[in-house]
């Protein structure tokens, strides 16, 4: 008896299928990545959002009335005055003003933005972006 129907043969089918898985098991640590790269992305594209957006309020401040002090390192009042903004959930920004420096009547600006450590994530580098800038009179 001649067999008329054209198809693929039980085996055939099996090989393709284990090929195919192959290759999408291979490729399926590549789109983990990718989302951790984005948040990671995202993230550092939200800190440097808020530091810019604290050195752009400093660079409209008067020259005067910028104040020397601040610490970028940890959370500083000099006279009252925070040099530090905690009001963004998870994340904090610093800056530290400084006179003279280059020279006299010139003041270098400094901010930055990190994202805070939590209980789970103090092993992990810190994630922060600092910009600075001068002023002058």
């Amino acid at each position: 008896m001649q067999r008329s129907e054209r198809g693929f043969t039980l085996a055939e089918v099996l090989i393709a299928v284990f090929l195919l898985g192959g290759g999408v098991l291979a490729i399926a640590p590549m789109f983990v990545y990718s989302v951790k790269d984005n948040n990671k992305s995202a993230e550092m594209n939200l800190l440097g959002s808020l530091a810019m957006e604290r050195m752009e309020l400093l660079r409209s401040t008067e020259y005067r009335d910028l104040d020397a002090g601040g610490e970028l390192d940890r959370n500083v009042s000099v006279n009252g005055v925070p040099y530090f903004d905690i009001s963004n959930t998870g994340y904090v920004i610093r800056w530290q003003i400084t006179d003279d420096v280059p020279r006299n009547g010139v003041k270098a600006v400094t901010t930055t933005a990190l994202k805070r450590q939590g209980r789970f994530t103090r092993h992990l580098p810190q994630r922060k972006v600092t910009f600075s800038t001068l002023r002058v009179k």
